[in-house]
């Protein structure tokens, strides 16, 4: 960490420790918004989540099974998304980190960068297109399950019927059901 105010003084926040006498190679390196906690990708495809003020203890995150290529945070804080030449992004949760990440998985290629639009709708996914055959070179993933029930309605139709929406949703009778989609007009036995 490089202090700019103090004529570029250095602190070292975090080694990455040798595991089987060999060091793997740092990837990538994202502050939260907050700047409370560093986040760091390595080439073995490990992210470690760092506490500024307790860098001796870093939780480490699984999952990816190649280096981390970039880790970036959507503008509220609360969500990360890590790109990976493991051909994934996975999107984390900061607030439930004891969960598994959702994992967007159909990149043909290794994915280089993600950024979160402004308003947090979606989050991009740069992917390597070094080859003839690969000619999307950009993904966009939905968000917000707002935006992303806007999206699949313009390819179901018909809204879940009371029995599925006990089975997918929720299994609490006290919660009425509720149209997915408004625009459709379902049928009426």
């Amino acid at each position: 960490l490089w202090d700019t105010k103090n004529n570029f003084s250095q602190k070292v926040l975090y080694k990455n420790p040798s595991l089987g006498g060999r060091t793997a190679a740092l990837s990538s390196v994202g502050f939260t918004n907050d700047g409370k906690r560093i986040v760091i990708g390595d080439a073995n495809g490990q992210v470690k989540l760092v506490i500024i003020d307790n860098p001796a203890s870093p939780r480490i995150l699984t999952g990816h099974e190649a280096t981390i290529e970039h880790i970036v945070f959507n503008h509220n804080g609360r969500f990360m998304a890590t790109a990976s030449a493991d051909k994934t992004v996975r999107l984390w949760n900061l607030d439930r980190l004891n969960q598994q990440p959702i994992v967007l998985e159909d990149h043909k290629d290794w994915v280089r960068t993600a950024v979160f639009t402004l308003d947090d709708e979606q989050l991009l996914a740069g992917i390597n297109s070094n080859t003839e055959k690969q000619k999307e070179t950009i993904h966009a993933w939905p968000t917000k399950v707002e935006t992303m029930a806007g999206l699949l309605c313009g390819y179901v139709r018909r809204n879940m019927t009371d029995e599925e929406w006990d089975i997918y949703v929720d299994e609490d009778p006290e919660l009425a059901t509720e149209k997915t989609c408004a625009n459709i007009q379902d049928k009426k036995n």
